[in-house]
């Protein structure tokens, strides 16, 4: 009915599932999560439209300009100075070759 390479996947598929399961059970906190106590939420729920109506008007205060610094001046190169050229030093003539 099967072939060898299906019984081998179909092996390696249950293996595979029977460890995803264990790690998930074992991975669970049994233990409930209690909220800190000394901390309460007080909300109230309010119809936007009535918010929108109601809400306080805020004065718009136009951001001051901001001042802007002069460029600083560039600062003058002092040219450099020319190498003073090397003297050219001269080669001994060859001795002429004796006959």
């Amino acid at each position: 009915m099967f072939q060898k390479e299906q019984a081998i996947g179909l092996f390696f598929s249950i293996a595979l599932h029977v460890v995803l399961v264990v790690v998930v059970f074992l991975s669970v906190n049994p233990e409930p999560i209690t909220p800190p106590k000394g901390i309460s939420i007080q909300a109230e729920i309010m119809n936007l439209d009535d918010f929108m109506k109601n809400k306080p008007k805020t004065e718009t205060k136009k951001p001051k300009p901001v001042e802007k610094k002069p460029k600083p001046k560039p600062v003058e190169k002092k040219p450099e100075p020319k190498p003073k050229p090397k003297p050219v030093e001269k080669k001994p003539e060859p001795k002429p070759k004796p006959k």
